[in-house]
């Protein structure tokens, strides 16, 4: 499945892979990956940044090059643009289904990699 965004009028692909990560990790100086587990806590410019490889990365695949740097993308995006680009993100990476006994009865739910998603 193709996950798109329209941001300011333009509807752009998004994906979350691994060459996305690592261009993420290449822009924003981290060697170590397991800074990557701990994604719910960058700064703005970071998740600016995250969004930009996602976005670069998803036009990639569908054979366009993105015309945007980072702080182009950013001039165009709004709240409502993060929080559309975060669900995919999270669609796109959560591990499934957890099973979760909370000695209150059973509860399921999804594992979510940022702390702001519901």
């Amino acid at each position: 499945m193709k996950n798109k965004v329209e941001i300011s009028g333009r509807t752009f692909r998004v994906e979350f892979n691994w060459n996305a990560m690592a261009d993420y990790c290449d822009l924003s100086g981290i060697s170590d990956l397991s800074r990557l587990d701990n994604l719910g806590v960058i700064s703005a410019h970071e998740m600016r940044t995250f969004i930009f490889c996602a976005i670069k990365e998803g036009e990639r695949m569908d054979g366009r090059q993105l015309e945007l740097s980072p702080v182009d993308l950013g001039a165009l995006l709004r709240p409502d643009d993060i929080g559309k680009i975060m669900s995919i993100y999270s669609s796109q990476t959560t591990s499934g289904i957890n099973h979760v006994n909370n000695n209150q009865g059973d509860e399921t739910k999804k594992k979510r990699r940022f702390s702001f998603m519901k």
